[in-house]
């Protein structure tokens, strides 16, 4: 599935274990309970990709992947718990990889979608203290904002 077009497609629950998507589009497509296991995503375009419940082993090769702004399919529809687990996911995978920069950026959004699905009531101050650490370092991924603030 070389250069396949499979934007918004439905994939749920397909067995993709070993297949070679390479600079395939998957822009926005619902990958739920896929098996990724030791497929090859080099080059593959996942913006916007929903990904909660996908199984993705360390066997999965997402080297070059296109992730657009690092945001899910599953965080832009609200589902803030399950989108944490598939950055969480990722952030592991990039991490193992050697891939720092990219295990950042999803840690970051991580963080982001936990501070999102704090309840703002009977308790702000968690919420507020998550808001306010990203926005003076993002984290610790955007250390260059502290100098902004300045």
């Amino acid at each position: 599935m070389i250069f396949a077009h499979l934007e918004e497609a439905e994939l749920i629950n397909t067995h993709l274990e070993g297949a070679l998507l390479s600079d395939a589009h998957l822009e926005g497509a619902c990958l739920g309970l896929a098996h990724l296991e030791g497929a090859l995503l080099f080059d593959t375009h996942l913006a916007g990709a929903e990904l909660a419940t996908a199984k993705i082993s360390p066997d999965t090769r997402l080297e070059n992947v296109d992730w657009g702004n690092y945001v899910l399919g599953d965080e832009r529809k609200g589902w803030f718990l399950t989108s944490s687990d598939v950055y969480r996911r990722l952030k592991i995978w990039y991490h193992n990889a050697g891939m720092y920069d990219i295990a950042g950026e999803f840690f970051f959004r991580e963080m982001t979608v936990k501070r999102k699905a704090l309840k703002p009531w009977p308790n702000p101050l968690p919420r507020a203290w998550s808001k306010f650490l990203s926005l003076i370092c993002g984290y610790g991924e955007r250390p260059l904002r502290v100098f902004h603030g300045v």
